[in-house]
This record gives C-alpha cells, structure tokens and sequence, in this order.
C-alpha cells in the first residue's frame, strides 16, 4: 500500500468514515438530556407547611409587637386618625388619613415619638415610615 492509496485524514476528503461508538453516543445523548432538563427535587408537603408555618409565627410576634407600641405609645388623637399598612424589614408603614394627621405624626415622631416606638418594639421597629397616597 503506497501513501496515496492510504484514506486521507484531511477534512472534507472522502476518506473512510470513523467507526461509530454507540456507547459514546448514547453517553452524549445522555448529558445533554440532563443538561436541558431540571429535575425537580422531591419535597414533601409536611415540611413545605412546617416552614410556612415557621414563617407566619415569627411574622405574628413581629406584627404583634409593632400593635402593641404603636397602640400604647402614640397619643389616641393621633392613633385614630392613621392606618398601619406593613411591617417591611423593620419599618413601621403607616397611611394617615388627611395631611394635616401626617404632619402631626410627623412632628410627634421627631419630638420623641420615633424613640419611644423604637425601644417599646424591642428591636420590631426600626423607623416608621408615613406613606402618602395620591388621591384623584
């Protein structure tokens, strides 16, 4: 056999086909299935409830501990006249009812309200934040 009847290894000749692996091929086939499909991880129900149920208690005692210092610290003429929206990652979300109640808070917050619902939280509330809306 001389060097030009060997099959040429060049790209694009019309040489001899490579020999097929089945076992390569299915292993590839294998990756890419796995690849481009998430598999789901098998969760059980009691511990998706147990976490949930984790989750509002510790928001009750939080949400709890907000009522009680926004009920028993700030002036009744004032706490009538206000709306508690949320409790976000320690700041107390309130709505009053007309602009002249948000002021009043205001002024009352930086007089000694914000300490006194601070330190009455323990550690629940971290600011108080008066939301105002817009109304058309």
């Amino acid at each position: 056999m001389t060097s030009s009847d060997a099959p040429s290894k060049r790209r694009g000749d019309a040489g001899v086909a490579p020999a097929f692996d089945a076992r390569f091929e299915a292993d590839q086939l294998q990756r890419l299935r796995a690849w481009r499909n998430w598999n789901d991880p098998a969760t059980r129900v009691d511990e998706v409830l147990q976490t949930l149920h984790r989750d509002l208690l510790a928001r009750r005692r939080a949400l709890r501990g907000a009522d009680q210092a926004w009920t028993s610290h700030v002036p009744p003429e004032l706490r009538d006249r206000f709306e508690l929206i949320a409790l976000r990652s320690g700041s107390l979300e309130v709505r009053p009812l007309d602009s002249a109640a948000g002021y009043e808070l205001d002024r009352w917050l930086r007089a000694q309200g914000a300490r006194l619902l601070l330190d009455a939280s323990r550690g629940t509330i971290k600011r108080v934040r008066v939301v105002v809306e817009r109304r058309d």
